[in-house]
């Protein structure tokens, strides 16, 4: 939600925030690598993972930039920190 509300502030005439910390973010909420597969990883599996999906876009696509930033423009956001681990998905 994080990068979403950036880009949608990165494309309004307001002000967002100086920077981004993302601790084990979630961008591709269309979840087209086989490791959203594996139950092994992460805290989740397809199933709950979709039902979130769902409940955060509402009734915008899945593959739309505004739901999952891996398919939107970045440039021009703030500085970005990430974090993740090796057992995530």
């Amino acid at each position: 939600m994080a990068v979403a509300a950036q880009i949608a502030l990165r494309d309004r005439p307001s002000s967002g925030a100086k920077a981004l910390a993302l601790l084990s973010p979630w961008v591709d909420l269309e979840m087209k690598g086989a490791s959203f597969d594996d139950d092994s990883l992460d805290f989740g599996n397809r199933v709950v993972l979709v039902r979130h999906a769902a409940a955060f876009a509402g009734t915008i696509p899945i593959d739309d930039p505004r739901v999952s930033p891996t398919r939107a423009r970045l440039d021009c956001l703030p500085e970005t920190f990430v974090s993740w681990g090796k057992c995530e998905i």
